[in-house]
């Protein structure tokens, strides 16, 4: 018998603080945490911190890319890639439109280096205080509250944001 130590699912990590001094709710679509990060992003690099940043993720060639990129597809009803029943579902216009949506983060809302980042890279600037959101596993809630942490007080959690259309749904991988 075994009782898991953390339960594995993707998780919106979102500054708390920064969403209420700017007015914004926690954004429940890719488009509204994408708006909402430009937003708040530029009105801190105003204010004087150049290293803000919208959001991290996992975006390097690994698993966790993958993960990433399942669960967008997924989100805006893109379907599984091979269903079921074998048939190849993934060229579509949903799986088109969530992969052109996380490709335009890069070099905007992201980092041009969050092509590298795997989960410690984005957790690292996230931790430091320079992102506004962060999507990582949950074992970055306790890092993220240790004493060392500048975001120690300043963040909650959300359920990943879901895709845009008549099939979109917030997905997460397991």
């Amino acid at each position: 018998v075994g009782v898991p130590w953390y339960v594995d699912t993707r998780l919106l990590f979102y500054r708390k603080d920064l969403l209420e001094k700017y007015g914004k709710e926690v954004p429940t679509t890719w488009a509204e945490m994408t708006a909402t990060a430009q937003e708040i992003m530029d009105g801190e690099r105003a204010a004087g911190n150049p290293d803000m940043w919208g959001f991290v993720f996992q975006g390097n060639a690994y698993e966790g890319l993958t993960c990433n990129a399942l669960e967008w597809v997924n989100s805006y009803g893109g379907g599984q890639i091979i269903e079921a029943d074998g048939t190849i579902s993934i060229n579509n216009e949903n799986a088109v439109a969530a992969l052109e949506e996380a490709a335009s983060w890069i070099g905007t809302i992201s980092p041009e280096g969050n092509l590298a980042y795997m989960e410690e890279e984005s957790r690292g600037v996230w931790q430091l205080g320079n992102a506004v959101f962060m999507r990582n596993w949950p074992y970055a809630f306790a890092l993220g509250e240790g004493d060392d942490s500048a975001v120690k007080g300043k963040f909650a959690v959300a359920p990943l944001p879901a895709g845009e259309g008549p099939e979109a749904r917030s997905a997460a991988t397991l």
